[in-house]
């Protein structure tokens, strides 16, 4: 359906589920939009919207297959477009950007991210994600 209720403490702040991290817009989101990887039940690592993923010899190049046919939809709940690689890289970026609350939890994990966030790289192109074609997600770490 496209009804979604719940009680909650606040109204959220804003439904852009990559710059808040307050407590009533998490809950609002993370029931709305599917991340990389979920937990299950048991707090265990599942696939979600990475339907695969492998981790190269050194530790630091971590590469996601995304599933295919999961969408982005309308706030009317009308199916708008492929969720693909790039939309994770424009996410980051628009984190990063909007300077989001939580973006410091991987400002010194992803290659090239704390230089972008201090301005001294000023090209997004040099941070370790890349959408190596629309369903390979590639994240270098430091």
């Amino acid at each position: 359906g496209t009804t979604y209720g719940y009680v909650y403490s606040s109204d959220p702040e804003t439904l852009d589920y990559i710059t808040s991290n307050t407590g009533p817009t998490k809950s609002v989101v993370t029931n709305g939009v599917d991340g990389l990887m979920e937990a299950d039940k048991y707090g265990n690592l599942v696939p979600s919207v990475a339907e695969d993923w492998s981790v190269s010899k050194d530790g630091l190049t971590y590469t996601y297959k995304i599933r295919k046919g999961i969408k982005w939809y309308t706030s009317e709940g009308e199916e708008y477009a492929n969720v693909t690689a790039k939309d994770f890289v424009t996410g980051l970026k628009h984190a990063v950007d909007s300077k989001a609350g939580g973006i410091y939890l991987v400002q010194d994990s992803i290659a090239g991210l704390s230089d972008y966030l201090s301005g001294t790289n000023k090209d997004f192109s040099n941070v370790g994600v890349k959408a190596i074609d629309d369903y390979t997600l590639q994240y270098t770490l430091k």
